[in-house]
């Protein structure tokens, strides 16, 4: 790393940490409740967390209900990734280790965004988010500084992707859900991911978090392991991290290597060598032979 990279992320860090100062002596509780014609968006405080919730309406009930959380980030170490899912989408770089252009697709908090901002000087990251109350939000309550290589667009994800040039993206990243955690459909879907394909590099990789909660787990599984040449799969409690490669044909040894790689290349604070030990290849045959895949039609 050279000096004037170095330099950067000190200052980078010195910026993030400014921009939190403000939430650290806060009480616990709510900070922000953020409503408009479209959602209902709240920020509270736990000890050094911030977490963002959704709040919406019980189809059954008629009552406000707060979503999981959406996302979190503790105030103290912002470039620091908490959870394991999100750890694991960074496996995607045991694949691409020096990538050039991402595409998150999911912004949300924009913890996977900040942290690959800050650690890879030369990386330019496109992303796209639906709620444009969020957006208002993380910048304030998620450290946020957008520039020239880090771009977000309030518009939905599939058609943003497609505004690119094929062979565009080294990494894609999808992490969509709902306020209510519904993951959708068509993002999931043949079609979609035929979408991916025609945006990858010739040695990129795409990964997705999915959940089991969903009744169309299995079938979602499926579609991706159909959909790329070779699949692999990192599972904790219910969110499964999957990843697509076309050129990739790892063993599970293979990959810890490049992990290891990785885990060198990058003070990311956790082991992405961990991460790999605990992932293993899909059997594609397996997964499409019973299972239905999911199409667009």
């Amino acid at each position: 790393m050279n000096k004037s990279t170095m330099n950067w992320m000190r200052e980078n860090k010195r910026n993030i940490n400014q921009r939190l100062a403000w939430v650290r002596h806060k009480e616990d509780g709510l900070l922000i409740h953020h409503r408009d014609d479209n959602e209902e968006i709240i920020i509270a405080k736990n000890e050094d967390f911030l977490y963002l919730h959704f709040v919406e309406k019980n189809r059954d009930t008629g009552e406000d209900e707060i979503s999981d959380v959406m996302s979190f980030i503790d105030v103290k170490n912002p470039l620091m990734l908490q959870s394991h899912y999100a750890q694991a989408m960074f496996l995607s770089l045991a694949f691409v280790p020096k990538p050039k252009r991402l595409y998150m697709l999911g912004f949300g908090g924009g913890r996977l965004p900040l942290v690959l901002h800050h650690h890879i000087a030369d990386l330019f990251i496109e992303s796209s988010e639906l709620s444009e109350g969020v957006l208002s939000i993380i910048e304030v309550c998620f450290g946020i500084h957008l520039d020239s290589r880090l771009k977000v667009d309030v518009i939905n994800g599939r058609k943003h992707l497609h505004s690119f040039e094929d062979k565009h993206f080294d990494i894609i990243l999808l992490d969509s859900f709902s306020g209510a955690g519904r993951h959708p459909n068509e993002l999931s879907s043949l079609e979609f991911y035929e979408l991916c394909n025609t945006k990858m590099s010739n040695n990129a990789v795409v990964a997705t978090n999915l959940v089991d909660n969903n009744p169309l787990f299995k079938n979602k599984v499926a579609t991706f392991c159909a959909s790329f040449k070779y699949s692999y799969c990192f599972t904790f409690e219910v969110n499964h991290v999957l990843l697509g490669s076309n050129t990739l044909d790892l063993t599970q040894s293979a990959l810890i290597q490049r992990a290891k790689h990785v885990d060198q290349l990058y003070s990311f604070g956790f082991k992405l060598e961990d991460i790999a030990k605990n992932t293993e290849k899909c059997n594609t045959q397996q997964s499409i032979k019973t299972i239905n895949l999911l199409s667009d039609c």
